[in-house]
């Protein structure tokens, strides 16, 4: 592996445009949330007359970034689309510039896309992560980094996250000196980690929550006629939230929810926060995976002043084979990802 080293936020640009070579497709681990890989990627003026594909595991990544560009179309130079499921735009393979489009949709166009190979140049593939995660109910996403590269073997491709996956191998990691280090304190009392977000929020802090159960967000509501607060949510956890409690979404809200849709690809970027994360793992969708957890926490983009995590275990777990059997199956050539993720050993042992 390569490693290449660097100070200060942001990745060094020409390093990492440096990685985009014609036929060379390889994995990166940027190993730190919001240090402008993709950015790097979207401002690249040197396209000329290609497209420059850049996809996306979620729609809310592709809107974080369409927000963003359109908030500032006049600095903007470069003719960028945004392609999701009920976006505005329409995918045109005849411009050139930028597309930033969900993976789902890529799928869909594939055949549009390969017609049109000889007019694209760099696949930048964001979270690749995510694209394993998601593999038991997204199967749309299983072999998805393979059938790109056997589908433009001449384009430079990369795959980038900050939280690879075991069996992820990449080939190039930045790194930088860590100058600050925030403990993670673990509680197994709900209803105390519930409390003292809510002392948090009312002293006057900003306070984000992490999880996919309505439970919990109950419990914020509680002895209130109307929940104020930030939603960043997926939406089948959204309609049951509206159906059961009374919200107004306020984009200004100290108090932030997010869930496991809003993981990747959301920038908080208004304050330091004291963070808060739900997982039981007695449930598989209040369960997370330590990726999961890392890049929850790094939605934050000014940092975190306190990160808290309320994790209850499964008790009635079958037994768990010993590290060397678990780390032997994930490198195993034999047994596909999507068949990892389902044997029941690996399921809360993958990411570590």
């Amino acid at each position: 592996m390569t490693n290449i080293q660097y100070n200060g936020r942001y990745l060094p640009a020409d390093d990492f445009k440096n990685l985009y070579k014609s036929g060379k497709h390889i994995l990166v681990d940027k190993t730190y949330c919001g240090n402008g890989a993709t950015h790097i990627a979207l401002n690249d003026n040197t396209y000329q007359d290609k497209i420059d594909v850049l996809i996306f595991p979620n729609r809310g990544a592709v809107q974080s970034k369409e927000k963003s560009y359109k908030s500032n179309l006049k600095g903007n130079k470069i003719p960028t689309q945004f392609i999701y499921g009920g976006s505005e735009d329409r995918l045109n393979l005849n411009a050139v510039g930028k597309i930033c489009i969900v993976a789902d949709s890529f799928i869909y166009n594939i055949e549009a896309f390969k017609k049109h190979k000889n007019r694209l140049r760099n696949f930048t593939i964001d979270e690749i992560h995510k694209f394993a995660i998601e593999l038991s109910y997204r199967p749309i996403l299983i072999d998805f980094f393979k059938d790109l590269r056997k589908n433009f073997p001449d384009n430079a491709i990369i795959g980038i996250t900050a939280s690879p996956m075991l069996f992820q191998n990449t080939e190039v990691s930045f790194t930088k000196k860590i100058e600050e280090l925030t403990p993670i304190y673990h509680s197994t009392n709900e209803t105390a980690t519930i409390n003292r977000a809510l002392k948090d929020y009312e002293d006057g802090k900003y306070v984000m929550v992490a999880t996919n159960n309505i439970g919990i967000i109950k419990q914020f509501a509680k002895g209130k006629d109307l929940l104020k607060a930030k939603f960043l949510i997926g939406n089948s956890l959204l309609q049951n939230v509206v159906s059961n409690i009374n919200i107004e979404n306020d984009e200004d809200s100290r108090l932030v929810f997010i869930s496991s849709a809003s993981f990747e690809g959301v920038d908080e970027g208004r304050s330091k926060f004291h963070f808060y994360m739900f997982v039981d793992r007695r449930y598989s969708h209040q369960d997370f995976y330590v990726q999961n957890i890392y890049q929850a926490l790094s939605r934050a983009r000014l940092g975190t002043n306190r990160i808290e995590v309320f994790l209850i275990f499964n008790d009635k777990r079958k037994i768990v084979p010993t590290e060397d059997v678990i780390r032997k199956t994930i490198k195993s050539k034999k047994i596909s990802n999507e068949k990892k993720f389902k044997s029941f050993f690996c399921i809360n042992f993958f990411g570590n």
